[in-house]
């Protein structure tokens, strides 16, 4: 329960102890309806009934003047009867007083018997109250018609610093309202004297009260309203905040260094894994570049460790920016189609050499009730495998290794995946069995020393596996090996999916593919650009550099160029300002749109963003693949090859293309073609907004519907749209949009037998 909550409670606490106490029996009588609203204690054993046999019956059954007059607030009592148990009634003396909660008018009817009417009677009432008001912990002052206080308990003395003489009769407002409240306070209160409404009534508000010595400080308000001969008073509970407002202070500035501390903890790491992977890249590069040359057999070995040791290095750094993003609740996981024979193959596949090094016989079984096509991040389930299966090869020295896969569960569109790897191994002691899991732990410190590693491997590894809403375990013995195992949850995907590309082992070497290509390269670094140079040597292209994004800007207006190959971090200007600059001159001058690949050293998920927001059409780590980089090259440019989706470079010839249409659906082709045309302003629309997921999903919808209608070049086209949208390619997508639209545009329907 709330502040505020607490503090309404204890008003009412405070009415409904006084309602109670009172020698008088109260009725509280809603004005509109007659109904009871509330009876007191002594109401009830005066009319000798359980408060159900009365609440919400008319005041009238029980209570009515001598004379028959409707009860209503005056400053006279009067005689009336009451009747109770049974029909009977005896005499007694009514008061009655009205009082406003928000818009509600309420009459309070207080009766005696007419021989206990004393003034010895009122007088303890009076006392009693009192009494009760000084127990309260808030302060509690009332004021009359005029603005002048008329009561106020102990606690209002102690909170506001005055003695009481000091404040009765005093005017409210300019006792104890801060200069900034006094107008709106003043302006208020003559809406109340006249109508016993206002907008404080029957609220709980926090404002600011001023003390005697001038200090302002936050109170709780509430306010409520009760008429006196015939004037309209306030009766004000205030509850000092001051210690509340400085605890919650407390927390948002804890709050907010916790922030800033995360905040300076992601900009360290984000430097440092500039700052690291921009000599790696040249270290792993300039190994690859040598690998290329004649080498004799003492070469080879030392390129080979090189190599090793780079390829250490590089995948510390992962770990280490991958434990940051899991702390800063940065990690994602995608949902795409795979096949997830394929995918733990082709990652097999990868470990296999590793595995036949050491001696070790490594297999992949997958159990016939798994299904073949998933839905889920293929990529971060291979990352699993290859921690566990990289472990497995690292603490093993004789024996095998064995991957299993099976369904545990299906329910629906769902399944529950188990994977173990079973290896033969040194094992792990019972009493590391959970530390393994913690960052930066090993079973043994002699472990570190011996097989080397970091400890994060596993962390990681059951970070990702409890993203996928599942679980790992261990179960191990001495020199007798260990089995991990874990579980993983994946939507099942009913339509035959597409080879996943093969995000871990090292990619196919395509010849030639980039001829002609004129590339812009933004690099300060005169290492990173000579490895780019080197790393396209081979292919027929022109190649021209800058080194800062000022450079590049000039350098972009003298030539028609095919790609621009951007670092992100530079000075003078860096890549951001210099793309999003490209950007606006593209639209300015009605230029091309040039793909923009923003070359970085930063993989942190909120940097990548950046790097897109800012128009670049796709990010690439350093440090920077070969094989990768003439790849999306080619991909961006369109060099690649279409036929693999069915489309050629010239799908659409000129003249008509005839179709040939059921007669069945002769009449729904007009509404299908329209829809199609709508799709090419919605994918427009989509493209300008780089909104590339509802761009693969208007593409997916073409796909499955084309060929139903007999248009199987629109099927063909939704699939290239819907690959281009996964991949975030613009060009590629502005492609497909051409040729949809030359397609439309050339079709002519022919009505079949």
């Amino acid at each position: 329960m709330d502040a505020s909550n607490n503090f309404e409670d204890n008003a009412t606490g405070i009415n409904e102890m006084f309602l109670d106490s009172q020698g008088a029996g109260v009725f509280v009588v809603d004005s509109a309806t007659g109904g009871i609203f509330e009876a007191n204690s002594t109401a009830l054993r005066m009319i000798e009934m359980p408060a159900t046999a009365v609440t919400g019956k008319l005041c009238s059954i029980f209570l009515s003047s001598a004379d028959g007059s409707p009860l209503k607030p005056s400053d006279e009592a009067v005689h009336g009867n009451l009747r109770i148990y049974r029909g009977r009634s005896i005499p007694v003396i009514i008061s009655t007083v009205s009082s406003s909660i928000g818009k509600q008018i309420r009459y309070i009817h207080s009766f005696i018997r007419m021989e206990n009417r004393d003034t010895e009677k009122d007088d303890s009432c009076r006392v009693l109250f009192k009494a009760l008001t000084e127990c309260s912990q808030d302060a509690i002052i009332m004021m009359d018609n005029e603005k002048r206080i008329s009561f106020v308990n102990s606690t209002a003395c102690r909170m506001f610093g005055f003695k009481a003489e000091e404040m009765m009769g005093e005017d409210l407002h300019k006792l104890i309202v801060p200069e900034q409240y006094i107008d709106s306070f003043r302006n208020g209160f003559e809406k109340f004297r006249n109508t016993g409404e206002g907008f404080l009534l029957g609220r709980t508000l926090e404002i600011e009260a001023r003390r005697k010595n001038g200090n302002i400080f936050p109170v709780e308000l509430s306010v409520s309203s009760v008429k006196q001969s015939d004037r309209w008073h306030a009766i004000g509970v205030i509850r000092d905040i001051t210690e509340r407002r400085d605890a919650e202070r407390e927390i948002i500035e804890a709050s907010e260094a916790a922030e800033n501390a995360s905040r300076t903890k992601s900009e360290f790491l984000a430097n440092m894994s500039h700052e690291m992977r921009t000599p790696l890249n040249s270290i792993i590069g300039t190994i690859d570049l040598l690998n290329d040359t004649d080498l004799n057999d003492t070469q080879i070995k030392y390129i080979k460790l090189l190599r090793s040791s780079g390829n250490s290095l590089h995948d510390l750094i992962n770990n280490v920016l991958d434990i940051s993003r899991f702390e800063a609740g940065k990690i994602t996981l995608e949902t795409i189609p795979f096949n997830i024979r394929n995918s733990l193959n082709k990652v097999i596949d990868t470990l296999v050499p590793r595995a036949e090094k050491k001696g070790l016989a490594l297999k992949c079984v997958i159990n016939d009730n798994v299904p073949p096509c998933l839905k889920g991040d293929p990529n971060r389930l291979q990352q699993i495998i290859v921690n566990l299966v990289g472990n497995s090869i690292k603490f093993t020295e004789s024996g095998s290794i064995k991957v299993f896969a099976e369904s545990s569960g299906i329910s629906n569109d769902e399944v529950v995946i188990r994977i173990s790897v079973i290896d033969t191994g040194i094992g792990i002691p019972p009493s590391k069995l959970e530390s393994i899991f913690y960052s930066f732990m090993q079973a043994d410190p002699s472990v570190t020393r011996k097989f080397g590693g970091a400890g994060l491997g596993l962390t990681i590894t059951k970070n990702l596996v409890h993203l996928m809403n599942g679980n790992i375990s261990v179960d191990s013995h001495l020199d007798q090996g260990s089995t991990f195992t874990f579980t993983a949850d994946f939507g099942i995907h009913h339509e035959p999916c597409d080879e996943i590309k093969d995000s871990v082992g090292p990619e196919e070497n395509e010849d030639s593919i980039l001829r002609n290509l004129r590339i812009l390269l933004v690099d300060d670094s005169p290492d990173n650009r000579f490895l780019v140079k080197a790393f396209l040597r081979k292919e027929p292209c022109l190649i021209a550099e800058a080194e800062n994004g000022s450079e590049a800007l000039e350098k972009y207006l003298l030539m028609n160029w095919d790609i621009i190959l951007m670092d992100m971090q530079m000075p003078v200007m860096d890549g951001y300002s210099a793309t999003a600059r490209i950007r606006e001159l593209e639209l300015e001058k009605e230029l091309k749109h040039i793909p923009i690949v923003a070359l970085t050293a930063n993989t942190i998920n909120t940097e990548i963003r950046k790097c897109l927001d800012a128009g670049c059409d796709v990010h690439l780590a350093k440090p920077v693949n070969k094989n990768a980089l003439i790849k999306l090259i080619a991909e961006l440019t369109d060099k690649v090859e279409l036929e693999e989706i069915g489309l050629t470079e010239e799908p659409v010839k000129s003249g008509r293309i005839e179709i040939t249409v059921d007669p069945d659906l002769i009449e729904l082709i007009p509404g299908y073609i329209s829809h199609r045309h709508e799709d090419i302003e919605k994918l427009n629309t989509l493209l300008k907004k780089r909104q590339y997921r509802d761009i693969e999903r208007c593409g997916h919808s073409m796909k499955g519907s084309g060929s139903g209608y007999g248009f199987d070049e629109i099927s063909k086209i939704g699939a290239f749209i819907e690959r281009a949208g996964r991949s975030e390619s613009l060009m590629r997508v502005e492609e497909g949009i051409k040729k949809l639209e030359q397609y439309l545009d050339n079709l002519e329907i022919v009505e079949g037998n």
